[in-house]
């Protein structure tokens, strides 16, 4: 009987494995398919972000968009809709801006269900819940039932059953989002597709935002060049003779710009400001014709210029107009580098010559005032001499606020002006315990970053109309304090603050206002002091403002007459623009044929003619720089070529089609360095103006092409008919053509590195798949037919080692009952060692170190996979550890836990030579493989928990019946035999006759019970019969009264078999018919038994609606398990396949 117990065990526990073997491995095909569908839509998702890319206007390709998107997810509608506000009410609504349905029987078409024939439809009203949705960023992936109302009834009316809508946001405002309706089988997205989708709507809202910023270009761009022409500040471009190098000294950079920067172009007020007429007579000038290099002015706003990149805001310079007349200038400059070289400066002058002239008579008359007050105290005198220094406002305001400051003994101090328009305060100056701090920036002055309203109390009223001192005690604040200062006057410890007013006449222009840490107010004469300061600051307040209204009048009066001259010029500039015009359309059109050319080798060519005819150019080639085949050294080919009617092809000229560098070096260096080079023919040296000669060239330009940095050659223009002056115009727009062609090429290069890398990357994750998946294979494989704990372990260990590349790993198992831990198992160098064989510290402790309980211990009760460096962990108590992994290389330990629902039954180590850090696909690997060794680990002690519990069950049954049959027996035996001794004592022979006999009866009743408990032990059938007539008895008796067919075929010559053999085949054939009778709903059983000369096999099969035996075998099939032991008992195999739908087979395979 215990045998029979643990063959059941053995052969449930091979059962239990066959299923779950089943189960991951279906699990795998539908991730297999998960990836491929996830595959196939990125590539879809791809194809889209290519066509907005190479689209200018995303709405022309938008019906593709939401084409191969609806039909990449299998969707029976798929919709890109844009928010907007509805004309006639003002709410928001939503528009259906392109749409794509399947041609399927059942799925409505829009026009059969749309409420409204404008396919407009108010969000509140139609769908709020889809709206809310939308404007919080989320994404919608939900069943039409679960949708709440009115959403739903939309919904319902248009046939759907489930609905993913995944918002466009441009510029973190909602813009539309893009729907797809599945109107079939309820089906909802998974995360992985959602994001995909995701992916494809943020290309389109790239598309969307890069189309406006655009139009925004074109718009800024034309805004600019009106700017420029009508402007009435002198605008104007300086060109360099020589390239300024930024690694040379201030004073060498100096030297090089008055020597080498020139007036390159200009505006007609530039050349104003000088005196000049035209703008033509400016053009050329260098620095040494108009600039005063002895100002000191000048001299530092130069320094400060080079210093600072080049760069410069607001700073002066004198100079010297066409007739040698001193000018003061406001400068604002900003240049270009390339190659660490200043190459091209922007100027923008202000010509403030009479608010110079203004504010220096302002000045003087401020030294008189100041002359004045010095007879009165010479404190003030010093003072005011150095306010009069400065000469910028805000460095004047600042020295007033010292002055103030230490005059009357103040911590603080501040300047705040009155804007009469808006009726606010606002501080431009401000000394906060005695440091000037910049409002803009510094965060203690953020409070007074806003203005202030004036009528906020009745201070300013007091200060602007009584013009007088007016005081606040900040400790006791009133109903005149400004309730946002007093908290930061607290802060900084101001306890009384005077205000001052700024009087220019009767007007008040602001006041100012000084601070103090205590309440004792100043001396009057200190007060007086304090106040003409204050009056200064007026003073200067009211200059600045005269300087700007007279900059304004300055300004309407050269706008009034540049708006006159302009009128004359418009005419003159008209037959220009309409030139540009032609130019710029020509571009226009050349980069949308390329960005939409899926060839770009057949769409370069058509470019080449859009530009020539465009610009009424002879010729333009495409020059590309290569190796010469036949000698080492570069040369330029011509790729492509358009050629106007009537002129000649350079590209099959016996000495044009090809041009050496070395012979063309004056144009190749030039090129090289990123300069476009025009000229006449003329003006070119041999060989080059021979060779141009030989093929009809007057004039010629050559744009140089770069990709990723790299020069690949240039884009030439060729005019035969007319020495042609290239104007700056026709250069800008020819070299933005010749950019946009190596745009074209340089996209072409992109694409075909993408798709070697995307193939690349392919290659190799298919690889690692296999590899994964092979392991896998294996490990199920061993777990399905490995009944040795240890030998699994083992396998699963060097499986995960030999999978990760790692030589070294460890199998550790946890006892929660007395909180231990084991290494059970090692593997050092392709070898397992278990108990005495393990050389590692740990074989010899019970309990790791304290660190590992509270660092690891927990981590990896929630199921973490730990990543652990040597290098990271120095405590004393792991330097065994840490002496054997060093002896041996180790640098990083990885711990995978061995984790069953919440118990913790181990953990799986592996240790690697190498700093590494294992990616995520290695990750997971590893966790498959230890989840079989928890499996394993898991069965293998419930089956020793059932076996248990089985033998206790039948020693208790073989106790009960010895008790009611043996011992009742020999207790009448027992009393027969004592009355027969009392007869024959009482010579009664006849009656003790008759005791014997029943006593003799009772031993013979009792020896047939024993045998027949233990004929109980081995199965009836088999005490006269082989194993074949015992299946054909069992198949009578199991087929009796029941519509299941069941047959039985003997195959072979049967013979003599061993006794255990024989029984465990018999007792898994009479499960496996019990199984498909009780369970399987089966009409047709068949059993074979196979004679082999080396082996017999057993074969049940039914046609039933079988089941998942991984699942089976998870969930404990106590049969199915015993199945398994008991094929395992008598060294046989058991092979178990089954799947829904589909019946099953089972076959043991026992050898002889």
């Amino acid at each position: 009987m215990l045998d029979r117990i643990t063959q059941l065990q053995q052969e449930n526990d091979r059962l239990q494995s066959e299923l779950i073997q089943q189960r991951q491995e279906c699990d795998r095909l539908r991730q297999s398919q998960a990836r491929s569908r996830e595959a196939s839509l990125l590539s879809t998702v791809a194809q889209v972000a290519n066509l907005l890319l190479r689209s200018p206007d995303y709405t022309t390709v938008l019906p593709d968009v939401v084409r191969l998107l609806g039909e990449a997810v299998g969707s029976n509608r798929c919709v890109v809709a844009r928010c907007l506000v509805h004309p006639e009410s003002g709410k928001p609504a939503v528009r259906v801006g392109s749409e794509w349905e399947c041609c399927q029987e059942g799925v409505l078409h829009s026009d059969e269900f749309s409420p409204h024939t404008d396919r407009l439809f108010l969000w509140e009203a139609d769908t709020p819940y889809v709206y809310e949705k939308m404007r919080q960023g989320e994404v919608i992936n939900a069943l039409v039932i679960d949708i709440p109302e009115p959403d739903r009834n939309l919904f319902i009316a248009q046939g759907n059953t489930a609905e993913l809508f995944v918002p466009i946001s441009v510029d973190r405002k909602l813009w539309g989002f893009i729907a797809f309706d599945n109107c079939g089988e309820p089906q909802l997205y998974d995360e992985p597709e959602i994001a995909i989708l995701q992916v494809a709507a943020e290309s389109l809202a790239a598309a969307i935002e890069r189309q406006i910023k655009d139009e925004t270009l074109r718009e800024s761009e034309k805004r600019y060049r009106t700017l420029f022409e009508l402007s009435s500040e002198g605008i104007v471009r300086f060109g360099y003779k020589q390239p300024i190098p930024l690694t040379l000294s201030i004073d060498e950079q100096l030297e090089l710009c008055c020597r080498s920067i020139y007036v390159a172009e200009a505006n007609d007020a530039y050349a104003r400001m000088f005196e000049y007429e035209k703008v033509e007579d400016t053009i050329g000038l260098t620095l040494n014709d108009f600039h005063d290099r002895h100002s000191e002015i000048t001299q530092a706003t130069m320094r400060n210029w080079i210093e600072n990149q080049y760069a410069c805001h607001s700073t002066e310079t004198v100079e010297f107009d066409r007739h040698g007349r001193k000018r003061y200038f406001l400068n604002s400059a900003a240049s270009t580098t390339e190659n660490g070289c200043v190459v091209c400066t922007w100027v923008s002058q202000v010509d403030i010559t009479q608010l110079r002239k203004t504010q220096q008579a302002l000045l003087e008359a401020q030294r008189q005032r100041a002359a004045e007050l010095a007879k009165a105290n010479d404190a003030l005198k010093r003072s005011v001499a150095h306010l009069t220094s400065t000469d910028s406002l805000q460095s004047f305001l600042v020295a007033v606020l010292q002055e103030a400051i230490q005059a009357c003994d103040a911590v603080s101090a501040a300047v705040f002006v009155y804007n009469r328009l808006s009726h606010n305060l606002q501080n431009i100056a401000l000394i906060l315990h005695g440091e000037a701090i910049d409002i803009a920036t510094d965060p203690r002055a953020e409070i007074w970053r806003s203005p202030v309203p004036a009528d906020m109390t009745d201070a300013w009223r007091v200060l602007s109309q009584e013009r007088r001192f007016f005081w606040f005690d900040n400790d006791n604040p009133g109903v005149e304090h400004w309730s946002i200062s007093i908290p930061w006057h607290q802060q900084f410890g101001h306890k009384n603050i005077a205000t001052i007013p700024l009087l220019i006449g009767e007007q008040a222009l602001g006041f100012l206002g000084l601070c103090f840490t205590t309440h004792q107010q100043p001396s009057e004469s200190k007060l007086e002091q304090c106040w003409t300061l204050a009056q200064h600051a007026a003073l200067a307040l009211r200059m600045s403002q005269l300087a700007e209204e007279a900059k304004q009048a300055a300004i309407a009066c050269e706008r009034e007459k540049a708006a006159t001259q302009r009128a004359a010029e418009l005419a003159k500039a008209n037959e220009e623009l309409r030139q540009r015009d032609r130019l710029l359309s020509a571009v226009a059109q050349i980069t949308r044929d390329l960005l939409e050319a899926e060839d770009v080798d057949i769409a370069i060519p058509s470019a080449l003619r859009l530009v020539g005819q465009a610009a009424n150019i002879s010729r333009v080639q495409l020059l590309l720089e290569r190796q010469a085949p036949a000698k080492q050294k570069l040369q330029h080919i011509v790729a492509y070529e358009w050629n106007a009617l009537g002129i000649a092809p350079q590209i099959d000229h016996p000495t044009a089609a090809v041009l050496d560098n070395d012979e063309f070096n004056f144009m190749i260096q030039e090129l090289h360095l990123g300069r476009s080079i025009w000229r006449l023919v003329e003006d070119f040296p041999d060989p080059i103006q021979t060779t141009f000669k030989s093929i009809g060239i007057k004039s010629s330009g050559t744009v140089p092409i770069f990709i990723e940095g790299r020069y690949i050659g240039g884009i030439g223009f060729d005019d035969c008919v007319t020495a042609r002056q290239w104007s700056q115009q026709e250069i800008d727009v020819l070299t933005t053509a010749a950019e946009s062609i190596g745009a074209a090429l340089h996209r072409k290069q992109l694409v075909e590195r993408l798709i070697q890398e995307r193939a690349k990357a392919a290659e190799e994750r298919a690889t690692q798949l296999a590899k994964a998946n092979e392991a896998l294979k294996r490990s199920l494989t061993m777990l399905a037919l490995e009944p040795s704990l240890d030998k699994l372990l083992g396998y699963v260990l060097q499986a995960i080692s030999d999978s990760l590349g790692d030589r070294s790993g460890a199998v550790y198992l946890f006892d929660d009952s007395n909180d231990t831990t084991t290494l059970h198992l090692n593997y050092e160098n392709g070898h397992l060692q278990q108990g005495e064989q393990i050389d590692h510290p740990a074989a010899t402790l019970r309990r790791p170190p304290q660190e590992w309980d509270r660092l690891y211990l927990p981590l990896l009760h929630q199921n973490q996979v730990l990543i652990h460096h040597e290098s990271e962990f120095a405590s004393p108590a792991y330097a065994p550890y840490r002496q054997h992994n060093a002896q041996r290389g180790i640098e990083t330990l990885l711990f995978v836990p061995l984790l069953f629902g919440e118990q913790l039954l181990g953990s799986i180590t592996l240790r690697s030579t190498q700093h590494r850090d294992y990616t995520l696909e290695e990750l997971e690997l590893a966790r498959a493989l230890a989840h079989q060794a928890t499996l394993a680990i898991q069965l293998t002690r419930l089956a020793a928990r059932e076996c248990d519990r089985a033998i206790l069950e039948e020693r208790n049954r073989m106790a009960r019946d010895i008790h009611d049959s043996l011992a009742q027996a020999f207790t009448g035996i027992i009393l027969q035999l004592e009355a027969a001794k009392r007869k024959i004592a009482a010579t009664q022979l006849e009656a003790a006759q008759n005791c014997l006999s029943r006593a003799r009866s009772l031993a013979a009743s009792g020896l047939s019970e024993a045998r027949r408990s233990v004929r109980a032990l081995r199965p009836e059938v088999l005490e006269s019969d082989d194993l074949p007539n015992a299946l054909h008895y069992i198949v009578e008796q199991m087929s009796w009264d029941t519509q299941v067919q069941i047959q039985l075929q003997i195959d072979g010559t049967p013979r003599p078999i061993p006794v255990n053999v024989e029984i465990n085949l018999l007792r898994i054939g009479q499960e496996a018919m019990t199984n498909a009778l009780r369970h399987a709903n089966a009409q047709n059983i068949r059993l074979n038994l196979l004679f082999e000369p080396q082996a017999v096999h057993l074969q049940i099969r039914d046609d039933g609606q079988g089941f998942e035996p991984q699942v089976q075998l998870t969930n404990g099939g106590f049969g199915l398990i015993g199945m398994q032991e008991r094929s395992a008992q008598i060294g046989g195999q058991l092979r178990l396949v089954s799947s829904i739908g589909w019946g099953t087979e089972a076959i043991v395979t026992v050898p002889i």
